[in-house]
């Protein structure tokens, strides 16, 4: 019997809907292949590759061990390179991973909210005056 997989806490803010997808320029996506990268993949190559922490630090920061991490950026790195090579749509998503933090704001009318647990997707718009200018907070609301 296999171990259950761990669950991965993902600190940096989900995307919203309407970036979640790269696709090549001028071909519809609807003809193209995708590939998914989840949501611990991302934030693996984000920590390591975009924040230059070490795999070290990454794993601590996400819950898991570094042989976890070193898998995840293996996988994720892949994924992102096949898409360049043969052309396909990287989309993001998915994934068995907790946020360490969810709240946003809205720069129009200043108010502050959480999205639930569960939610992968940054909210795309103010729940209360429906403007687009949101903004992920930095701490807790």
């Amino acid at each position: 019997m296999t171990r259950p997989r761990k669950t991965k806490i993902v600190h940096g803010a989900p995307l919203p809907s309407n970036r979640s997808i790269y696709k090549p320029a001028g071909i519809p996506l609807n003809v193209l292949m995708i590939n998914d990268i989840t949501f611990e993949e991302f934030e693996a190559m984000r920590l390591v590759d975009d924040e230059n922490k070490s795999q070290f630090d990454a794993a601590t920061m996400m819950g898991v061990s570094q042989p976890s991490i070193s898998r995840l950026l293996t996988t994720g790195r892949h994924k992102i390179i096949e898409a360049f090579v043969l052309g396909k749509a990287i989309r993001i998503g998915g994934g068995d991973f907790k946020l360490a933090f969810r709240g946003f704001g809205c720069i129009g009318c200043n108010y502050k909210w959480e999205i639930a647990e569960n939610d992968a997707v940054a909210p795309e718009k103010c729940p209360k005056c429906n403007s687009t200018e949101i903004y992920a907070l930095n701490k807790e609301v």
